[in-house]
């Protein structure tokens, strides 16, 4: 036997072993791509002990369910054992599962990259990559290639679940899909007929996600049902819609079990979100401030201040009883790449209609801030037509003697609150990046918990509406328009020309000086010595 031989002899013999080990696979010819590296993105599938565990079970579990901390690989882990079953099997049509198409079809690009990287002689003699498509062809001989296994992407309303009879499906981030629930009952053909289902996400309340996991709530505790496989990972089966259930907590990484990472990365994320994302916490919102992470000790403090060249104003149209907050936006660290939302003075309306207040608003922006320019924006509300007056109340304020521009746009509940809980995060100097002046007493009853979620009968329901309660409502609102208006995702203003920069710093020092100095003068002019 040549060398040649020997060669297509060892290749075939490592395809039987990968067939039936695919921990073996993983280790050993699977590439991951860290986005975090610049310098070596992709790296071979770690050899993590929790991870063994993750691939037996569902190696042996077609129907699972996974509640995951982030960060451990958990989602590329499942992705793999799709791919490896549409590779070393024929005839498999898998799918990738999500709330939206894009989210399903990186999933999908995750594959892509891990398959393109394998070895030629690993791969099929042909693969078609297109979006949300993986299709992979074998040779059938005398006649030719022929199409054989794919995986698509697909969205949880989308009908080709109930159009195809599927060999495996995998719901990714399922407990964020409003409608997981009827994506599981197209998916039912497929469970009955013995395919596989598995269902993996950071938990999001009781949704039907929960309904998974835990049977309904009888095994939402740890009980005499749960397996310890090691540290981190626990492993049950339920015996009312009999799935396997996998719990994988973050202390099963060696590296995030240790106290210097949590104490690292804790104070990074707000509080509810660690406790969702990371303790696999089911916590309701019902009845819950919806500002979790404020904190009066920390963020309601005593601000001086004088001569602001700028001031925001933000405006909720609440029927008879308009609000009206002013702050500034405070540009802090080095050459300003951080942004600090100061609250400074409040009003709100009783009994009073729009013209009144805005010129009540206007007396106090002279008197309060002399000389400033303001900006304003406010609730899409204000641009509803009532029944008095065929002008809203943002045209109205348009014209003499107001000449007040509103700018508003439509905003998402979820995306403005997870922007305020992340402002109320301290940096590190110490500081959050929201304040609330000792003048604003009622914003800091609002955020300290009058502005809250419902109580609510629904069940199954993610997060109840906000309490809608004449009052503090008015306030809670506002803090959300303004910071969706003024702040992006990394938490920088999205109009640098529109900082406020109220401080004014002399000297030629070093950068190192100049900047310990930005902070100390910062403190100074703003909250005192």
């Amino acid at each position: 036997m040549d060398n040649q031989e020997l060669i297509k002899a060892y290749h075939e013999r490592e395809k039987l072993v990968c067939a039936s080990n695919p921990w073996y696979w993983l280790i050993k010819y699977c590439y991951t791509q860290d986005e975090h590296d610049e310098d070596n993105p992709y790296k071979l599938y770690p050899e993590y002990s929790y991870l063994k565990h993750v691939v037996r079970v569902w190696w042996y579990e077609k129907l699972l369910a996974i509640e995951k901390s982030r960060q451990l690989l958990g989602t590329w882990t499942i992705a793999l054992l799709y791919l490896h079953d549409a590779l070393f099997k024929i005839g498999r049509r898998e799918f990738y599962q999500s709330k939206e198409f894009t989210a399903a079809n990186n999933l999908l690009n995750r594959a892509k990259l891990t398959y393109n990287r394998l070895p030629k002689w690993m791969q099929r003699p042909k693969a078609d990559m297109t979006e949300g498509r993986l299709l992979l062809y074998r040779d059938a001989g005398d006649r030719g290639l022929e199409s054989d296994s794919e995986i698509m992407a697909v969205t949880m309303d989308s009908e080709a679940l109930r159009s195809y009879t599927a060999s495996g499906i995998l719901a990714d981030e399922s407990a964020f899909q409003e409608r997981a629930e009827q994506a599981y009952a197209a998916c039912r053909p497929t469970v009955t007929g013995g395919g596989r289902y598995t269902a993996l996400s950071t938990v999001n309340g009781r949704n039907f996600f929960w309904w998974l996991v835990t049977d309904a709530g009888a095994n939402e505790e740890k009980n005499d049902r749960w397996k310890e496989l090691q540290k981190g990972v626990h492993f049950w089966k339920n015996e009312n819609n009999k799935f396997a259930v996998l719990r994988l907590h973050y202390t099963a990484d060696e590296e995030k079990r240790k106290q210097e990472w949590i104490d690292r990365e804790k104070p990074t994320v707000p509080v509810r979100r660690w406790n969702r994302e990371m303790e696999i916490s089911f916590e309701s919102y019902e009845g819950q401030p919806v500002f979790g992470s404020y904190d009066s000790k920390i963020h309601f403090q005593k601000v001086n201040f004088s001569n602001l060249p700028l001031v925001y104003r933000v405006w909720d149209f609440g029927r008879r009883r308009p609000c009206c907050l002013w702050c500034a936006i405070q540009g802090i660290g080095p050459d300003d790449k951080v942004d600090r939302l100061i609250f400074l003075k409040e009003l709100l309306g009783k009994e009073m209609l729009i013209t009144e207040f805005a010129k009540k608003v206007l007396r106090r922006s002279k008197e309060w801030f002399p000389g400033a320019v303001f900006r304003d924006y406010g609730d899409t509300a204000g641009d509803h037509r009532n029944d008095t007056n065929q002008l809203s109340a943002i045209n109205i304020l348009k014209l003499q003697p107001y000449r007040i521009l509103i700018r508003h746009k439509q905003i998402s509940r979820d995306s403005s609150t997870d922007l305020v809980e992340q402002l109320l995060l301290q940096d590190e100097t110490g500081m959050p990046r929201l304040i609330v002046s000792k003048e604003c007493k009622m914003i800091n009853e609002a955020m300290g918990g009058g502005y809250r979620y419902k109580e609510s009968n629904t069940p199954n329901i993610v997060k109840p509406d906000i309490l809608r309660d004449g009052l503090y409502e008015h306030y809670g609102d506002c803090v959300r328009i303004i910071a969706e208006h003024n702040f992006d995702r990394r938490l920088l203003m999205k109009s640098k020309h529109n900082n406020t920069t109220p401080i004014i710093y002399n000297g030629q020092e070093s950068k190192s000086e100049k900047e310990e100095k930005k902070h100390s003068r910062f403190r100074e002019v703003f909250f005192g010595r």
